[in-house]
């Protein structure tokens, strides 16, 4: 396809699982979701809390608990592929596995890897009659990066 370049890096994007929860070995994904569409944000935000500081006029804010939350992701559709088919067989059961975003650039390779489910699959069917996949996945605890260069 002419016109990729430096503006589409995300191309080298992957989502891995595998069904086994506690996994943190990079090596050990290989289950691959095919026709990635759209990836969502890893983004780990701390709650707060406030306290007032008496005799000063002031309330200090701190942080507390953290939460990766939810992660949404949209695939073209493609009942063949296994990875797929996985992900909508672990909404149905409700069970918990090991998820791996994989990024690869020039430089080498991170992967950030955590437990979670799969909350909502949805199959949507847009304008230009293209079938995708719509999956959410919520995290459990905290991710796990490993960098390989």
């Amino acid at each position: 396809m002419a016109g990729i370049g430096r503006g589409t890096r995300g191309i080298n994007t992957k989502l891995l699982y595998s069904l086994t929860a506690g996994v943190i070995v990079p090596a050990t994904f290989t289950l691959a979701v095919g026709d990635v569409v759209s990836m969502g944000d890893l983004a780990d935000a701390a709650n707060t809390t406030e306290v007032t500081v008496y005799g000063e006029g002031y309330v200090n804010t701190f942080t507390t608990t953290k939460n990766i939350g939810q992660l949404d992701f949209e695939f073209l559709a493609n009942t063949t592929d296994a990875g797929q088919t996985a992900l909508e067989e672990l909404y149905a059961n409700g069970d918990t596995a090991s998820f791996d975003l994989r990024y690869t650039d020039g430089t080498g390779t991170s992967d950030y890897m955590f437990d979670g489910q799969v909350s909502a699959f949805g199959v949507t069917a847009a304008a230009d009659d293209i079938v995708r996949y719509t999956v959410s996945i919520v995290v459990h605890g905290a991710a796990t990066k490993v960098d390989a260069t």
